[in-house]
């Protein structure tokens, strides 16, 4: 049940829809967001583990999931490694989200 309750979340993310209202309160209360950042081919991510990159402690964005090709990696773990195109799913502080991005991308 939590991981399709996450893939619908995702889901909306994704395809940047409509939020259901209490979903989009409590985002709106928060300190965070949730954000998607794709790793770019030519990024310091690639072929890299998400412990080696140490995201949460540069960024301070949480990866919450990850899609590749046509697949989801929920809850990745240190040992999972990023391959040009992954997607992420993370939450974390306005300014991460930025961080990521411009980590991911470069």
């Amino acid at each position: 049940m939590i991981c399709d309750a996450t893939r619908d979340i995702a889901d909306i993310v994704l395809r940047e829809g409509d939020v259901h209202p209490v979903f989009g309160q409590a985002i709106s209360e928060s300190d965070g967001i949730i954000t998607t950042t794709t790793v770019g081919s030519e990024s310091e991510f690639v072929d890299q583990t998400l412990a080696t990159l140490e995201l949460e402690e540069r960024t301070g964005m949480a990866i919450m999931a990850m899609r590749r090709a046509n697949d989801w990696i929920l809850s990745p773990i240190g040992e999972t490694t990023l391959q040009s195109d992954d997607v992420f799913i993370a939450r974390g502080p306005k300014e991460g989200s930025r961080l990521l991005r411009e980590q991911a991308i470069d």
